[in-house]
């Protein structure tokens, strides 16, 4: 990982204590593993030795995401499980994108900033592509 997906780790962390998540992170989990959240623990769990670094504040944005919206769910939710809920899943989608984009846009001048980059930049899965230009146009919007 690059400094700046480290400075916005260390940032994503920092905010999910300062709002009372817990965080564990480890690399010894399977590689296989994803994040995971236990909303009713308020519980954020990291697998920071997957083999998708680039990803991993995307994926710490959107278990934060699920505790902040207050998710509720019976079991574990997973960053990328068939099992979960998909509108509950398309919302902490949408909130990490709108968590992460503040950190994209400030290291662009906003005439150089595109949402095909700002996807490349995260690792973020190719069928939220329509959130992020959604999201991206918004954010565009209040900062014009």
């Amino acid at each position: 990982m690059n400094s700046f997906e480290n400075d916005i780790l260390e940032d994503l962390y920092n905010y999910a204590l300062d709002h009372n998540i817990g965080i564990l992170s480890s690399h010894e989990f399977s590689s296989s593993m994803t994040a995971l959240a236990d909303t009713k623990k308020r519980l954020i769990i990291i697998n920071s030795g997957q083999s998708n670094k680039q990803q991993l504040p995307f994926q710490v944005a959107h278990e934060i995401s699920h505790v902040m919206n207050g998710d509720k769910s019976t079991h574990l939710l997973a960053f990328n499980s068939i099992h979960s809920d998909p509108q509950i899943e398309t919302q902490a989608n949408r909130s990490a994108i709108q968590m992460l984009l503040p950190y994209y846009a400030n290291e662009r001048q906003i005439g150089l900033m595109n949402y095909t980059d700002f996807m490349s930049c995260f690792a973020i899965p190719s069928h939220l592509e329509a959130i992020v230009v959604k999201e991206f146009q918004k954010y565009n919007d209040k900062s014009i």
